[in-house]
């Protein structure tokens, strides 16, 4: 499909791409990594394809990729999912283990190019819904649809950021939050707790430990959700994004806290350019005293300055869990859109 657009010197054309071979094909021509969050990174949606037919069945869709060219260069994907039943159009991966969404983009595209490229697509696909869940609000999606889009509702989450040395972010925390630290760290040495930290490079884990981790994120669950079923599990198992990636991404990576030789809390991370993010951070309640959540995560903080990397921020993602604002997190939103 061509357009020549009267306000743009430029001609715009797009390729539709339903099938996972052409999809595959079709992200060729987009960088590995350096896209938005981790979960645009093309090695992330590749490696989702291989799971998608689960997801198809449950949410009754079928990946629907729109490339578009811009005078003859690729410049964005709008990675959709088409309902079986009816004409709404879903951001791929809003049930099926994406944290954020949002497109695919080649370098230094402009919301204009977006723009006009999001109202081809509505005017020729029309009468239709568009539902873009899980969109970080400063998104350039989010500003090149938000004058013609209606926000459904909003998701607060929780990121840090990471500046100078580990003391220099240790002493920007609040007065409470170094003491509840400090607290928690002393209750473990009070009890003669051995207490055990380390991190594994995603491809390197083993099964024990992957199983592990399963498990004590099962338990989780079902500290609010009375009853595990067999569908959960199997979910868990085999078609979880979250776990799946870990053991199948070069840029995963987990932190563990084991406590007198059990597991006590575990953190998943993804990272990309300067940023990693969080998808799973959990705990054994039986260690809840000595909050091995923030141990946890302070101390992953503290490896991850010390590498010396070029991480700016880690996003904790959604929900407002007591712990992310303890260790100096803020607020930033997440929406769902939709176009009609």
């Amino acid at each position: 499909m061509i357009k020549f657009l009267k306000n743009m010197p430029c001609k715009i054309e797009y390729t539709i791409h339903n099938r996972k071979s052409s999809i595959v094909e079709a992200l060729g021509d987009f960088k590995l990594i350096d896209q938005v969050t981790p979960y645009q990174n093309v090695y992330y949606l590749k490696m989702s394809l291989r799971k998608y037919y689960f997801y198809s069945i449950v949410r009754r869709t079928r990946p629907f990729f729109v490339k578009f060219y811009i005078n003859n260069t690729p410049r964005l994907i709008i990675p959709l999912s088409k309902s079986f039943f009816s004409s709404k159009y879903y951001f791929y991966g809003d049930k099926s283990g994406f944290g954020y969404l949002d497109l695919i983009y080649a370098d230094s595209v402009s919301v204009s190019e977006i723009n006009s490229c999001i109202k081809i697509l509505i005017n020729d696909l029309s009468p239709l819904v568009f539902i873009f869940n899980r969109m970080r609000k400063d998104s350039l999606f989010h500003e090149a649809i938000r004058s013609f889009s209606c926000v459904k509702s909003s998701e607060i989450a929780v990121k840090i950021d990471l500046k100078g040395s580990y003391d220099d972010y240790f002493n920007l925390l609040s007065k409470n939050a170094r003491q509840n630290f400090r607290t928690a760290n002393n209750r473990l040495l009070k009890d003669s707790r051995v207490v055990n930290f380390f991190s594994i490079p995603g491809k390197e884990i083993s099964n024990d430990t992957l199983s592990k981790i399963k498990n004590l994120y099962l338990d989780r669950i079902k500290s609010y959700k009375k009853n595990i079923t067999f569908i959960d599990r199997l979910f868990y198992n085999s078609y979880d994004l979250g776990f799946y990636g870990l053991s199948h991404l070069d840029f995963s990576e987990v932190f563990l806290l084991e406590i007198d030789g059990e597991l006590a809390a575990f953190m998943i991370c993804l990272s990309d350019k300067n940023q990693i993010i969080v998808p799973r951070l959990a705990i054994d309640n039986s260690f809840s005293f000595y909050s091995p959540g923030v141990i946890l995560a302070m101390s992953a903080i503290k490896e991850i300055i010390n590498r010396k990397s070029d991480v700016k921020i880690i996003d904790f993602m959604q929900g407002q869990e007591k712990y992310k604002y303890q260790i100096g997190g803020y607020e930033h939103e997440v929406l769902s859109l939709e176009i009609s």
